[in-house]
């Protein structure tokens, strides 16, 4: 197997910038379309407009991205402090295994959804999407546990695939929205009956924010998943990982930082499910 590794410093600076373009892109979208705090279709209506009206609600929405965005770096930076050099695949840390598959199947997902979106209307795109999604998480626990020989060496692998899937996916999938409209409004947007609007520009706005609050619910509860499902990816292969003096030592604080997050995320997808936030 080839001796490889993903950077530290390169994951880190991706992980920001990605970040970075993402908050950028909600500002974007909530400035180019006023109305959209309060834009619904035919799904439930969220609590924010409720309780802050219009123009408070999307102050809200941007400060609760500012906060979910600034725990993904927090992470990042904080939890990534042990790497290791190059090496096979199943030597690395479960930040770097993780962050690898989460990178590959968030760019080929959304490479194969294009032209999907725009030429055709496959309803069951979106079950083959998370169905990969889920393979992925489980994959990572599989190899995590194996470079490790524990569990939590899956857990760790299975969030850090969930984040990453989760930023790239709302990274390109928000980037597509406000670039592509003029032709989603006829295609894919035009066949959904959650927005049944006749304006384009209604249609669109109200796509998007149905869009927004599916990628907040991805960035919130993609990682707990990765943690379920990564936890079982590395019950399945721990046992059978090497011996005591092979496996890749993971430093307490990749342990602790990450699991602090996972409560805080958590909190917040409770509280959507209570309140219904977005």
């Amino acid at each position: 197997m080839a001796h490889v590794t993903l950077p530290r410093r390169q994951f880190v600076v991706g992980l920001t910038l990605a970040v970075v373009v993402l908050f950028g892109l909600v500002v974007t979208i909530f400035s180019h379309y006023s109305s959209i705090s309060s834009s619904q279709g035919t799904g439930p209506a969220p609590i924010f407009p409720v309780w802050f009206g219009a123009t408070g609600a999307t102050i809200a929405y941007i400060l609760l991205a500012a906060y979910l965005l600034c725990l993904y770096v927090g992470l990042g930076v904080l939890a990534t402090r042990a790497t290791v050099s190059a090496a096979p695949l199943d030597r690395w840390q479960p930040w770097q295994i993780g962050g690898l598959l989460g990178v590959t199947v968030g760019i080929v997902v959304f490479v194969i959804g294009i032209p999907v979106s725009l030429l055709t209307h496959f309803e069951g795109f979106s079950a083959m999407v998370l169905f990969v999604w889920v393979s992925a998480l489980i994959a990572a626990g599989v190899l995590g546990g194996q470079a490790t020989g524990r569990i939590v060496g899956g857990v760790l692998a299975g969030v850090w695939c969930g984040i990453v899937i989760a930023l790239l996916s709302s990274l390109l999938g928000l980037g597509q929205d406000l670039l592509l409209a003029p032709l989603l409004v006829h295609s894919a947007w035009a066949h959904d009956s959650t927005c049944p609007y006749l304006a384009t520009q209604a249609v669109a706005a109200c796509e998007t924010s149905d869009d927004l609050g599916w990628y907040a619910s991805v960035l919130t509860a993609l990682p707990l998943l990765g943690a379920l499902f990564g936890g079982l990816g590395g019950l399945a292969r721990g046992a059978g990982s090497p011996g005591a003096a092979n496996r890749v030592a993971i430093p307490r604080i990749a342990v602790v930082i990450p699991f602090a997050f996972l409560i805080l995320q958590a909190a917040l997808f409770i509280g959507e499910l209570i309140w219904n936030f977005w």
